[in-house]
């Protein structure tokens, strides 16, 4: 009997390095840069490295995964409220069963937004993780079902 497939992952952030050598056992499923900055041939980049870092963390200990990688965000680490949630949207359509979102906003207006394409997320079965902001609140990951994360400091970055 064949082993099943793992789910696919997306990582909505800045991008994906996939031949980093901590992503050597994940296959990436995909690559949309939402930016329409990224080089002319299409290729994955992550000009920053924090999508790269968040995935090797995302699939430090797993034998093997799948990966859609979209970049959201700007070298200036920044993403619109519209981008994110189309970002989500194109997750849920690529069949993504766990969405990670390595940012938050506390913008009412950006919570709003994001409630529908979350609410969408959900209701098709995916499993939402995002950051909560550095205040301790914001949206995504103040919404229904999301799963709110906050960064452990006392692990060391060259653990990731």
């Amino acid at each position: 009997m064949a082993e099943p497939s793992p789910p696919l992952v997306a990582v909505l952030d800045t991008g994906i390095n996939p031949r980093h050598p901590h992503l050597a056992h994940v296959e990436l499923r995909g690559y949309i840069d939402l930016l329409g900055v990224g080089p002319a041939d299409g290729a994955p980049r992550d000009a920053h490295g924090h999508g790269t870092a968040v995935a090797a963390a995302i699939f430090r200990d797993l034998p093997r995964g799948r990966i859609l990688a979209i970049r959201v965000l700007d070298e200036r680490l920044r993403c619109e409220h519209a981008t994110l949630a189309r970002a989500i949207d194109l997750a849920v359509g690529a069949g993504a069963r766990l969405i990670n979102v390595s940012m938050g906003t506390t913008d009412p207006l950006g919570g709003q937004r994001l409630a529908a394409a979350i609410e969408r997320a959900v209701g098709a079965g995916a499993v939402v993780v995002a950051a909560v902001p550095p205040v301790g609140h914001g949206w995504p990951a103040d919404l229904s079902g999301v799963l709110g994360v906050l960064p452990d400091f006392s692990c060391p970055p060259d653990q990731v």
